[in-house]
């Protein structure tokens, strides 16, 4: 990936330190070029219930958790919750039985958004029980790790430790273990699952933290040196078809049934003229933008995101409001239609609630636009081809109802929208690129803030800072 020019070292923040937009009060998301970009994602083990579809290694003592601690991550995606009366993604259990189970994470009922993990106990004549409910959705990946540590059982989601219990000990079972089902409970489940690491020992929460990596997991290409330290087996499930191989050890997983591949968490850094199949979000929200279909996909070029009648979304979710909004970006040249920087908009680009975009007509306008109406604030006669900042502010409450644009230095006032807002649906998808003109647009980075910045220390630290690393004029 092209490097970007290194952030000016005019810019001081507080106590000293050089000013980014992780300082400023309220983010809630940051996209920027030089971090996060990433292109088509690598593979993982895909999953058929109806087939009876699961990946086994027979049992052997490198298997057995033992008597210290243990811990094991995974990614899973359902692909639905109503496939079958539960649907088990990982097992290690001799039968049915609750007691006589090394340990099985699974969906406990029909439709349920609960992850249940079970661990019997030393002894084989009880079990203990750890839910972590509404974590699981159809289509929608989530990190799991969970284990024992010598006095208790824990399941941790999406790096955050959702419950923990007192456990004597984990029963030795001499089953296999089992990746998208459970031989012993001939159950299964319709899902995609990858990056499966097994370890003897627990791990910290850094390591945790580096797994995780901002939702998108890691190879094991990828794991340091340390990190090998008591690892067991690592599955990165990659493979398109037949034996899934261990990375680590020789724990390899037979295929039964015909397991399939999808799409993994895994996502390569986009090069220069590769599509982008996600940006992550830089803020730590979690607010990352996809496009799973590729010919919808913008294009990564020149240390920017290239977007021509494509786009990148924000799966639906409740946005912070008021929100302000900090984009750069240019348009390569006049044309027709608009060129969406960045909207809460739907698909066909008609109706939503807000738009911040560029009109590619011989005017070349800037606007941000209520969605419902025809309120907008507009400024003119902008530039093509050259790098600009825009900065707007929308907002949606009692009393703040209103549009409000800045674009390289003018400043308009704010607009009232009145009694509407700016339109129903708050959780339509915050949508990147799209509109109905075909001239290409680059966005170099992209700050979203919970409220309205109201300190003109922290303005000014955002214009010098846009200023600077792109060398704009504000």
């Amino acid at each position: 990936m092209i490097r970007l020019p290194s952030i000016a070292r005019t810019v001081i923040g507080s106590g000293g330190k050089l000013f980014d937009p992780s300082q400023l009060p309220g983010l809630a998301a940051w996209y920027s070029a030089d971090y996060g970009v990433l292109s088509q994602t690598t593979n993982a083990a895909s999953f058929v219930a109806a087939n009876s579809e699961s990946l086994s290694c027979p049992n052997n003592s490198s298997l057995q958790t033992g008597t210290g601690s243990w811990e094991i991550s995974l990614w899973i995606n359902p692909s639905s919750l109503t496939e079958a009366t539960r649907g088990i993604y990982l097992a290690k259990s001799e039968n049915t039985s609750g007691n006589t189970q090394e340990f099985i994470l699974f969906r406990p009922s029909l439709g349920s958004s609960v992850l249940r993990f079970v661990v019997g106990n030393a002894a084989g004549n009880s079990n203990v029980t750890l839910d972590a409910s509404g974590v699981l959705a159809a289509t929608t990946w989530i990190f799991v790790s969970f284990g024992f540590n010598g006095t208790h059982a824990f399941l941790n989601v999406n790096n955050t430790q959702r419950a923990t219990i007192v456990s004597s000990g984990v029963y030795q079972s001499t089953g296999a273990l089992t990746v998208g089902g459970a031989l012993s409970w001939n159950e299964y489940s319709s899902s995609v699952i990858g990056l499966v690491g097994f370890w003897k020992r627990n791990l910290t929460s850094d390591e945790r933290t580096f797994l995780y990596n901002n939702g998108t997991g890691r190879l094991y290409a990828d794991l340091p040196t340390d990190f090998k330290t008591s690892l067991v087996s690592y599955w990165n499930l990659i493979e398109t078809s037949g034996t899934r191989n261990d990375s680590h050890g020789t724990n390899h997983l037979t295929d039964n049934n015909t397991v399939g591949y999808a799409a993994g968490p895994y996502a390569i850094p986009a090069s220069d003229g590769q599509t982008v199949r996600r940006w992550l979000d830089r803020s730590g929200n979690g607010r990352h933008l996809d496009q799973a279909t590729l010919v919808n996909q913008p294009t990564f070029s020149s240390s920017g995101v290239v977007f021509s009648l494509k786009e990148i979304i924000l799966a639906s979710q409740t946005l912070p409001q008021p929100l302000s909004i900090f984009a750069v970006a240019k348009t390569a040249s006049t044309g027709g239609g608009d060129n969406f920087i960045l909207s809460q908009w739907t698909a066909s680009s008609t109706s939503g609630r807000w738009a911040l975009y560029f009109n590619v007509t011989a005017n070349k306008d800037v606007y941000v636009q209520r969605a419902t109406g025809a309120d907008n604030k507009r400024i003119t006669g902008q530039q093509v081809n050259v790098v600009q900042a825009w900065t707007c502010t929308i907002a949606d409450g009692a009393g703040m109802s209103s549009l409000s644009l800045q674009v390289a230095g003018e400043t308009g006032t704010s607009l009232s929208v009145g009694s509407g807002g700016v339109g129903a649906t708050p959780t339509l998808p915050l949508r990147m690129g799209t509109g109905t003109s075909n001239v290409a647009m680059t966005v170099y980075e992209v700050v979203l803030c919970s409220g309205y910045l109201a300190s003109a220390a922290d303005i000014a630290k955002v214009k010098t800072y846009f200023a600077k690393r792109w060398g704009i004029a504000l």
